[in-house]
């Protein structure tokens, strides 16, 4: 009994000089256990696990993968995670999945996005820095930072006034009269008119991640907005761009409504949001649409984009994987 006591005061003091010195990043039974699974995250916790189940139990832990707040380049999407015709992806922390209809004498495009963890949901400045003059083309800003999927955002940096939040971060906070989309920490979409937000308290009641303006909202607690005014020529059919939200919660939809062509007359903003909350959104946001309107999965642009190509701007919101991959993209 006395050797028995002297053994598991030896094995608990061995434990805590491994901790204090963080000896157990240089053990690979310790090392990936500390770093990965957030089930233990609490240093007790981990030690009594470690201790007390064996090799195959600490495997079966749950893996949390998730992205710093700040990096600008994501993990790369594993090119055999792609179905043939780049219409799906799926890995670990993201599925994928993309489906095209008519309506409105137009042809609509999705995304649907399930993601594992709030942080794979992504505002992307280009150039990774607020800038009235850095611009790309959507798809080549979605390729700078390993999108899987993408879409474009606010083109920002075409007007000096709007709020725009970039990794938690207020670069300007001008308002114009306009809904601003904001991100949290949770991975949860919020609208709110620019002028109103720091009155509403938001920012204080949500750690906002991300923002943007353009808007307005379409779709709120699953019910449609009535648009018959304001900017964006919302009474004109025109392509639409817009992001969604589910009330499951990591669960998105992106659509873009071709428009400005024979095949595509585009659609009203009422009709735009009609067509969202018919999808069943809980929300939706109208991101800038016409010329700038564009849909992107593995590199690939989904719509035909008015007057024959893409936009020059400055921001996509996009989806990324967490999964870590050494490989070279290849989405051709």
């Amino acid at each position: 009994m006395l050797v028995l006591s002297i053994f598991v005061v030896l094995l608990a003091t061995a434990a805590a000089i491994i901790y204090s010195l963080e000896l157990y990043t240089y053990l690979p039974i310790f090392g990936n256990q500390f770093r990965k699974y957030a089930l233990y995250d609490d240093v007790g916790n981990a030690f009594n696990g470690l201790l007390t189940h064996s090799q195959e139990e600490v495997k079966s832990w749950p893996v949390v993968h998730a992205l710093e707040r700040d990096c600008y380049v994501a993990p790369l999407p594993k090119p055999e995670n792609y179905n043939e015709k780049f219409t799906s992806y799926s890995d670990e922390t993201i599925t994928v999945k993309y489906s095209t209809e008519r309506a409105y004498n137009s042809a609509i495009h999705y995304i649907d996005v399930r993601i594992a963890h709030p942080s794979q949901i992504r505002l992307a400045l280009y150039g990774n820095e607020y800038s009235m003059k850095t611009r790309n083309y959507p798809s080549e800003i979605a390729k700078t930072v390993n999108a899987v999927a993408a879409i474009d955002g606010s083109f920002y940096n075409n007007r000096s006034s709007g709020w725009v939040i970039y990794h938690g971060k207020v670069c300007r906070s001008r308002p114009c009269w306009y809904d601003v989309l904001l991100i949290d920490s949770d991975g949860n979409l919020h609208a709110e008119r620019d002028f109103n937000i720091e009155a509403s308290g938001i920012l204080k009641k949500y750690d906002i991640v991300s923002a943007i303006t353009f808007g307005p909202k379409l779709v709120e607690n699953g019910e449609m907005k009535y648009i018959s005014s304001g900017a964006w020529q919302p009474l004109t059919p025109e392509p639409r761009a817009a992001i969604c939200q589910y009330s499951d919660g990591l669960h998105y939809l992106l659509c873009v409504a071709e428009g400005r062509m024979p095949r595509s007359l585009g659609l009203t903003m009422q009709q735009f949001a009609k067509l969202l909350a018919s999808k069943g959104v809980d929300f939706a946001y109208n991101l800038d649409g016409g010329q700038s309107g564009t849909l992107i999965l593995g590199n690939h642009v989904k719509n035909v984009v008015a007057y024959g190509g893409q936009r020059q701007l400055g921001d996509i919101i996009y989806f990324a994987t967490a999964m870590e991959n050494d490989g070279e993209m290849t989405a051709e």
